[in-house]
């Protein structure tokens, strides 16, 4: 299957998303937190990040982080704990921060 479908208008493209894509992933992830919240959870949204900035540790240097979905790909949760997964991506390094 592909990540992105052959008809998206965002297939190929890379950079900032446009508005219109971005406004449509809030909306659902404000639903999400509603459903979330009316369980009980409580919802930590964290602050964005400016993800065209370069990665940079003592051991690499990479142009850009990639994104921050989805958070499956770093956390992993059994019962209550979470634990975090290390990120086979360089640009992905911080990805735990969003």
């Amino acid at each position: 299957s592909e990540k992105v479908p052959i008809d998206s208008p965002m297939r190929g493209q890379w950079g900032p998303r446009p508005t219109e894509t971005v406004e449509k992933a809030n909306a659902q992830l404000n639903n999400l937190v509603k459903v979330l919240e009316k369980e009980g959870v409580k919802v930590d949204r964290p602050t964005p990040l400016n993800w065209s900035q370069p990665v940079m540790t003592p051991d690499f240097r990479t142009a850009s982080m990639m994104t921050c979905m989805p958070p499956r790909d770093t956390l992993l949760t059994i019962g209550n704990e979470i634990i975090e997964a290390a990120m086979s991506f360089r640009c992905r390094y911080w990805e735990y921060l969003a």
